[in-house]
């Protein structure tokens, strides 16, 4: 338990060490266990209301549904026993959080995901294919329609068919078309304001369903879908106290940079500027290169971008169309709300009570606050509804002195439930509930750190914290007395394996970032586990491999560029020129090659996988000769590139030339020494094996490993190198 209140913004650090592992306290006696009849009561109490929302939801009350499950995990967050009782109850919290995902929520989901998941794919029709070619007279559609080829129609006609031919489908568009009115007149405004095309209000629409609280598995979040490491980019905060991408009007401002900056780099062409919105632009230049058109119709991408602006147009189609079809579009609503900032932190449910308001109200105009309170280590912009800034100007001296709270950082340990620990902290669980988002998740593991707000006067929380500040001390001191042993062997520890718990709303993404390990390493250990386009359902457990070997000695590198040389390097770098060449096997006045990659530091037969040297296809070059040209096969160049062995090049075709380490270009393993490699996220025995022209069982005969046993980052392999 570990105090972090009101932490200034100039020391994110310290916010960090502070969520260092802190020292377990004693552990509690154990608890007796809950007596048979109440844990049975409470165990029929569950399945009866999970029965209820089920029944409800089939008579189309999603939100009296929504109420029972909440109803039911409340029950069991409150409830203290053994752990094997403990556990049962993990597992019926599990099963309403697949009611939840499966039968109740399924039309939350942003529409790609609702359409995967509740509507069947249908094959267009002639009447779906007339009325793709009937939308060409919408003055906004026409540019978008005009020179489609039949084949890219029947594309559109496919996603149109999807909201029109069935009642769900249709009922599905419907919702989205309603919940527009909140958002059309301010989404117009920013695009009229970056000077976009204002048929982009569509994105929003095919990203979330304009639902500001979206969350798809693949973690994008918000009314504009963005993936956190976007929404950082794009200066949106995603952190432990306040999460943007719900901010609906500040994402939207982002997204209408994101589209801008989209526009720019594909010189005008929207349909790729859009695409780029589904994929990144990564993907799409690649797509481009690999097809030599810049033409998003010619384009091979991921299924699901195929797709992406075909269902853009079609939700255009209906939407600048919607009587034709049978749907209604709803005036645009009025948003009226007012800000204020506010220094420290203060739960929004006090607020609300301060001037007057429902909580829910105005946690709905303020989402990207997670914690239900303002950050206590910045100011923040509070919005209010209209007609409440004064009230609050006049309470908030007091406000701030009555409401003001302390988080506490409090590590779950083994047999800890939230009931218990609210009790701890002598709070009601429903602010712990709160704090922690944890009706939107599973119950809270062991070794799982929840942020507490408790009240500055609350003494019995900061007794606690007081207690564990001491065994935290003491823990330190006595390990200081160990004698430190100055170059001491470092004994190795084998991976540790781990099973976790899917919470909802993960996603591999999140949960390699969690363990730090790759998603390429996740799906290795769980290929049975995980589904189609990576689906994982809360309660699912995944074996994770964590712990590693001390890592080798780390090595600097520079790839070279044109026009330099050797004595350059060696003085930009401050190294001596025959060290340099030292490292990299270099002698006399030899010449470097732009792409060559060298070793700048570090044990030069320690090496890390180095970027290739990319290079432009030329009038009558062909697989072969540029593999003679580099001194590579031309197995491990089609490998490089994801190209047949045979593959017909054309003129400016961008080539990928797999390098060895040290700058000589990969020639195969047979004779020559030994190297030792080191093993980077994300490797595995097969892309080892293709970059040094080895084959997977010379990698297993030379290491004495088994290609079934996943490889570990830091781990350290012996590999034969080519001659020179």
């Amino acid at each position: 338990m570990l105090s972090i209140s009101c932490l200034p913004a100039s020391q994110p650090d310290e916010l960090d060490q502070l969520m260092e592992p802190v020292v377990a306290a004693t552990p509690a006696p154990p608890r007796a266990p809950a007596p048979a009849e109440s844990f049975d009561a409470l165990r029929e109490k569950i399945r009866k209301l999970a029965d209820q929302a089920v029944e409800l939801n089939k008579a189309n009350k999603p939100e009296e549904a929504q109420k029972k499950i909440d109803a039911a995990r409340v029950a069991i967050l409150n409830f203290e026993g053994t752990p094997e009782q403990q556990e049962q109850l993990a597992e019926e919290y599990d099963l309403l959080l697949a009611i939840l995902d499966d039968v109740i929520e399924p039309e939350k989901r942003p529409p790609g995901e609702a359409v995967q998941f509740i509507l069947t794919p249908l094959e267009p029709d002639e009447n779906d294919i007339k009325n793709v070619e009937a939308a060409r007279s919408i003055p906004s559609l026409q540019k978008y329609l005009k020179q489609l080829s039949p084949v890219s129609r029947k594309r559109v006609a496919a996603q149109l068919a999807v909201f029109t031919r069935t009642d769900r489908g249709r009922r599905l568009f419907q919702r989205y078309l309603e919940r527009s009115a909140n958002y059309r007149d301010y989404i117009h405004r920013v695009l009229a304001q970056y000077k976009l095309p204002a048929e982009l209000f569509c994105v929003a629409l095919i990203e979330s369903g304009f639902s500001e609280t979206a969350y798809s598995r693949t973690g994008a979040a918000g009314l504009w879908q963005f993936m956190p490491m976007t929404a950082r980019e794009y200066g949106l905060a995603v952190d432990q106290w306040v999460d943007e991408r719900y901010d609906w009007m500040t994402a939207t401002d982002r997204a209408a940079q994101y589209l801008k900056n989209s526009l720019s780099h594909y010189r005008g062409d929207i349909e790729l500027a859009v695409a780029s919105y589904n994929t990144g632009a990564g993907n799409v230049d690649r797509a481009i290169r690999r097809a030599g058109v810049r033409d998003y119709w010619r384009l091979k991408l991921h299924p699901e971008t195929m797709g992406y602006v075909p269902k853009w147009i079609a939700a255009m189609i209906l939407y600048y169309s919607p009587q034709r079809y049978g749907f209604t579009l709803p005036p645009p609503a009025a948003l009226q709300v007012e800000s204020i900032t506010i220094r420290g932190s203060i739960e929004l449910e006090a607020i609300a009570k301060a001037i007057g308001q429902n909580p829910k109200d105005l946690q709905a105009l303020n989402r990207a606050l997670i914690r239900q309170a303002t950050p206590p280590d910045r100011s923040w912009n509070l919005r209010l509804p209209a007609g409440s800034r004064d009230r609050l100007l006049a309470n908030m001296d007091s406000l701030l002195q009555a409401e003001s709270v302390v988080w506490l950082a409090h590590r779950v340990q083994p047999g800890e439930t939230p009931g218990k620990i609210a009790k701890l902290y002598s709070m009601p669980v429903e602010q712990i509930i709160a704090a922690n988002n944890l009706l939107d998740r599973g119950l809270p593991d062991a070794g799982e750190v929840i942020m507490i707000p408790v009240k500055p006067d609350n003494q019995q929380a900061l007794q606690a914290q007081a207690l564990q500040k001491q065994k935290l001390a003491q823990a330190q001191a006595s390990s200081t007395k160990e004698p430190a042993v100055e170059n001491a062997k470092v004994k190795e520890s084998p991976p540790r394996r781990v099973t976790h718990r899917v919470h909802r709303r993960e996603n591999l993404w999140s949960i390699a970032q969690a363990y730090e390990v790759s998603v390429d390493d996740l799906k290795q250990w769980n290929a049975d586990r995980i589904g189609p386009g990576d689906q994982i359902k809360a309660g699912q457990k995944l074996v994770i491999y964590v712990g590693e070997a001390p890592a080798p000695v780390v090595n600097q590198s520079y790839t070279v560029r044109r026009g330099d040389t050797l004595a350059e390097i060696a003085k930009r770098f401050d190294i001596p020129l025959d060290q340099l060449k030292e490292l990299n096997k270099l002698q006399g006045a030899c010449t470097i090659q732009p792409g060559q990659v060298l070793l700048i530091s570090g044990d030069p037969t320690v090496v890390s996988a180095p970027p290739p040297i990319v290079y432009a296809a030329k009038k009558g070059d062909t697989m072969k000769t540029v593999a003679r040209q580099f001194k590579v096969t031309v197995q491990n160049l089609a490998a490089a590139n994801n190209l047949p062995t045979t593959a017909r090049l054309r003129i400016g075709q961008k080539l990928q030339i797999p390098v060895s380490p040290g700058g000589g270009k990969t020639t195969g393993a047979s004779g020559g020494g030994w190297i030792k490699y080191k093993v980077k996220s994300g490797d595995t025995l097969e892309k080892i094996a293709d970059r040094y022209g080895c084959t997977i069982s010379d990698l297993e005969a030379w290491n004495k490993i088994k290609r079934s046993k996943p490889l570990q980052r830091g781990q350290v392999l012996k590999i034969k190198s080519a001659k020179k």
